[in-house]
């Protein structure tokens, strides 16, 4: 497993190999502010924390823990716990996501569990199938605004329902 970071060869706004093809400034202005990829082909199984921006565009399963930004590309495959602050999810998400400042959902995206944040955007084409609850206050005073912290957003004391994600599995 590897992950590349905006470093990496192929990745930066130069490459010797004729086969990765040039980007374009904006393509490389995304590049620059990325702290970590996570990219097609890849797959990592654990715990991720992580300063800065991060993107998946492979497979990852397990929890992801940041003040930060998490970029699940297009093509991603996520079963994870995710306690961000700031989460746009454009690929295939299993699990729940507590998005502390946004959640963006973009078309083809697909998003199945339990949301809790304060801002919501849905992009038309995009599917979300879960409960989501829009107030992060309490979860934040609860933690003190630690990712790390072990509350659940869908404690006991929650209004929303357990999301039972095991009928969404795979039988392979």
């Amino acid at each position: 497993m590897k992950f590349l970071t905006k470093e990496s060869q192929g990745y930066g706004p130069q490459s010797d190999d004729a086969s990765v093809p040039a980007r374009s400034s904006s393509q490389e202005e995304s590049w620059s502010n990325l702290s970590a990829l996570l990219g097609r082909g890849c797959e990592y199984e654990g715990k991720l924390t992580f300063e800065g921006t991060v993107r998946i565009d492979g497979k990852f399963t397990g929890e992801v823990f940041s003040n930060d930004v998490l970029i699940i590309g297009e093509g991603a495959e996520i079963h994870a716990e995710i306690d961000v602050a700031v989460v746009v999810v454009s690929g295939n998400v299993k699990g729940n996501i507590t998005a502390r400042n946004r959640l963006e959902l973009h078309a083809p995206g697909r998003l199945t569990g339990n949301i809790v944040t304060s801002t919501l955007s849905i992009e038309e084409g995009a599917v979300f199938e879960g409960n989501c609850k829009m107030d992060v206050g309490e979860y934040q005073k609860a933690g003190n605004g630690d990712p790390k912290a072990t509350v659940s957003p869908a404690s006991e004391s929650s209004d929303m329902d357990t999301f039972d994600l095991s009928r969404y599995e795979s039988s392979s």
